[in-house]
């Protein structure tokens, strides 16, 4: 693919200001890994704190998903990306502030990530069907290559800047440096103007889900891939986030766990 062709979904006004908010949010996103981490393990260095904090997270992230996509559906998809940007903000702001005071207990934390792990579960499938809606159909697939070029840098580049920032400034200034992402991100999708869809039938919330659930369930492969890779997450990435932490805490520190 030539360079020209490669960019073009940057000449979309719409998808540049997307493009621009993304990158502030993968930045803040990946970097949050290491930063929350090290954030409980200096309120409790107690592992199954840290997994109690993290399942908290995903739990609601997995559970009110469906809800997500029917909030998609119903409401300017923009806008509630916006909205969850800024609540994800108020939230790690508020922890970032608990734990720079030292008044931070890990049932605080527990009850903060578990809002932010539902806010996330409403806007994420919002945010996952934007970007065929900011550029023309024939320049999709480059503008899905240059999501994934820019996420999978950060997922480098993101933890290894949250171990910069706890070594030096602490856990609680990289927690707030992250809410500020959040912030600049819902900033930056301010000017994507996206016309409202047009709903041709009248359906109940309740309805919705029901089509969704039956969806999902009625199709084998995808339920099957959902509970397979939903196990492999649970195994690998669940002890790596938990474990990998606690050790390198009392070994590399946590520069060393960022760039590992």
């Amino acid at each position: 693919m030539l360079r020209g062709e490669a960019l073009a979904p940057l000449r979309e006004r719409n998808f540049r200001w997307y493009i621009a908010s993304e990158a502030v949010n993968l930045a803040g996103t990946f970097m949050t890994s290491v930063a929350l981490a090290f954030a409980v393990l200096e309120v409790s260095d107690d592992p199954s704190a840290l997994g109690v904090v993290l399942a908290a997270n995903s739990i609601p992230l997995v559970l009110f998903l469906l809800w997500g996509g029917v909030i998609a559906d119903r409401l300017p998809r923009a806008l509630v990306l916006r909205v969850g940007q800024v609540a994800i903000a108020v939230l790690q702001g508020s922890l970032a502030l608990l734990v720079l005071t030292g008044v931070a207990e890990i049932w605080m934390m527990v009850v903060i990530e578990a809002l932010a792990g539902l806010t996330m579960a409403l806007v994420f499938p919002a945010y996952a069907s934007l970007v065929p809606q900011l550029v023309p159909r024939e320049e999709l697939q480059q503008a899905n290559a240059l999501n994934a070029v820019l996420r999978n840098g950060f997922r480098v580049l993101g933890p290894a800047l949250g171990g910069v920032l706890v070594v030096t400034a602490g856990p609680g200034w990289a927690l707030a440096f992250d809410a500020a992402t959040w912030l600049l991100a819902s900033l930056l999708l301010a000017p994507v103007k996206i016309p409202a869809a047009v709903r041709t039938e009248r359906s109940s919330t309740w309805s919705d889900l029901r089509e969704g659930w039956y969806l999902f369930t009625g199709t084998t492969w995808l339920w099957v891939v959902v509970l397979a890779f939903g196990a492999m997450n649970a195994i690998s990435s669940g002890a790596w986030s938990t474990l990998g932490p606690v050790r390198a805490d009392e070994t590399i520190g946590a520069d060393g766990w960022a760039w590992s």
